[in-house]
C-alpha cells in the first residue's frame, strides 16, 4: 500500500482505474451483443437489429437503473435492476431460470 502511494502518481492511479472500467464495459458491450470482434479492426458494431433481445433487454435494465437511481433516488437500484431484468430475460426465454441456489 505505501509502494504504491509512493511510486504512484495521483493521475496514473486514476487511469488505471479508468481503463479497468473501460475494459468491464467492453466485456459487457461484447456479452450484450453491442460489439463483437473483427478481423480487420479488433472490434465493430454488433447486431443492432431488434432480434438481439439481449441488447435491448440490456439496455432496457440501464435505463430502469438510471431511472431509479437520478429520478426516484431508490437505494438498492442496481439489485432491483438486476432482479427485474433477470426475471424479465427468464420470461422472455433468453436465459434459463436457476435450478437452485446452491
Amino acid at each position: 500500500n505505501w509502494l504504491v502511494q509512493v511510486a504512484l502518481s495521483e493521475h496514473l492511479k486514476k487511469s488505471i482505474t479508468v481503463a479497468i472500467g473501460v475494459f468491464q464495459a467492453m466485456i459487457g458491450f461484447q456479452v450484450m451483443g453491442l460489439i463483437e470482434a473483427s478481423q480487420d479492426t479488433m472490434l465493430e458494431l454488433g447486431d443492432m437489429s431488434f432480434s438481439n433481445t439481449k441488447l435491448y433487454l440490456a439496455l432496457a435494465g440501464f435505463l430502469l437503473i438510471v431511472a431509479l437511481t437520478v429520478v426516484a433516488r431508490v437505494h438498492g437500484a442496481v439489485l432491483i435492476g438486476i432482479v427485474c431484468m433477470s426475471m424479465c430475460a427468464w420470461a422472455l426465454d433468453i436465459h434459463d431460470p436457476p435450478q437452485g441456489f446452491f
